[in-house]
């Protein structure tokens, strides 16, 4: 089947088999206020090193993606160990003050009417948790052109969404900083297959991009600490999913539920980062989508009912 539109965005290529779907700016629409805070941090944009990597996960695609688009609330639990590791070069006192840190993290989740989400810290970026985990050169990166950021993002982007879990829906998702984008390709109902890239700003000095890239490979690669971690997630999920008790049961997605926030920063339908409101809104598109024989001409529903799926 020949694919009927192609288009892009800040260099990213976009293309659909249906000849139905909007134009890729009403597609995106409020989001690419959150996707620019990944590929247009720097002036001059992205490119990307170290060619593509591909392998094969147990689990259905849409665990990846979810997780991606909404679910921040595994990551002191299942990175933990993951986490201690990457900060072994920390005084005894700076890891307690990382430790307590993540206790207190402050953010935001947001989630478009087409299923796209995201989750971000809204914090003092150099100062932050997450920089702790940086090897020097990425974070001096960082602090010398946190003004360009700044400048060219705006602040409340250069802090905030810069430092994210994001699915552009259904299947696409990257973690800025991190600097992976990936592809979750279905390969079953209980397999799914990954297309990883690793994404620099053009203008990063060469020893700079190599530390990036030996960054993104240890956290988010098949021997990556981070994605071992979440691959473990899924295929032990799709094991339970078989089970007996578990066919007795609906998946509850109520976390944060009637709980949302408003921020003059950032635009859109916001919730606390710790919580489901983006896996609801992904979830209800996707439900949108399965009804419809074509691509539904009504504006998608954006609102916060309960989320119970089988």
């Amino acid at each position: 089947m020949p694919v009927t539109q192609v288009e892009s965005h800040k260099g990213f290529v976009f293309g659909t088999w249906d000849p139905t779907t909007p134009p890729l700016d009403d597609y995106l629409g409020g989001y690419r206020f959150y996707f620019d805070a990944f590929c247009d941090r720097m002036p001059g944009g992205t490119e990307v090193i170290g060619g593509l990597h591909k392998w094969v996960f147990k689990g259905n695609w849409k665990f990846a993606a979810e997780q991606f688009c909404s679910d921040n609330y595994h990551a002191p639990i299942s990175h933990a160990s993951a986490f201690a590791a990457m900060m072994m070069h920390l005084s005894p006192e700076e890891m307690a003050e990382a430790a307590a840190a993540i206790q207190h993290i402050d953010g935001l989740q947001y989630s478009d009417p087409n299923g796209h989400g995201t989750g971000f810290l809204v914090e003092d970026f150099l100062n932050s948790f997450f920089t702790k985990t940086l090897p020097t050169e990425l974070l001096e990166y960082y602090r010398e052109n946190m003004p360009t950021m700044v400048e060219h993002l705006g602040e409340a982007r250069a802090n905030g969404p810069v430092t994210a879990h994001a699915t552009i829906f259904p299947n696409c998702s990257f973690l800025p900083t991190t600097n992976t984008l990936r592809v979750w390709h279905p390969r079953g109902p209980d397999q799914m297959e990954v297309y990883a890239w690793i994404l620099v700003d053009k203008t990063m000095p060469d020893e700079v991009k190599n530390a990036q890239r030996l960054q993104t490979i240890r956290t988010f690669s098949p021997s990556g600490l981070l994605e071992q971690d979440d691959g473990e997630n899924w295929g032990e999920i799709q094991k339970v999913l078989k089970g007996a008790v578990q066919k007795r049961y609906a998946f509850n997605y109520q976390m944060g539920l009637g709980h949302s926030r408003s921020d003059d920063r950032y635009p859109g339908d916001l919730g606390y980062v710790m919580g489901e409101k983006a896996s609801r809104g992904f979830y209800r598109r996707y439900a949108q989508l399965m009804d419809a024989d074509v691509w539904p001409n009504d504006a998608p529903v954006a609102n916060e009912q309960p989320a119970m799926a089988k």
